[in-house]
């Protein structure tokens, strides 16, 4: 089975301790699925008053 993940940041995994701490690949790791990581830092749904400059390069 394969899992696709849409997001930002947080899909991303920025914030984790290191590549491949983050919830994305956790979850593959602990169910056993594939995952597929598509988290993009900076995107965003709602529409925003500011530009955003992402902070996870």
């Amino acid at each position: 089975m394969k899992v696709s993940f849409l997001g930002d940041s947080v899909t991303e995994g920025c914030g984790a301790s290191e590549f491949g701490n983050g919830y994305v690949e956790i979850l593959g790791k602990k169910t056993g699925v594939e995952v597929n990581n598509y988290g993009i830092s900076g995107t965003r749904i709602a529409k925003q008053k500011k530009t955003y400059i992402p902070s996870c390069v």
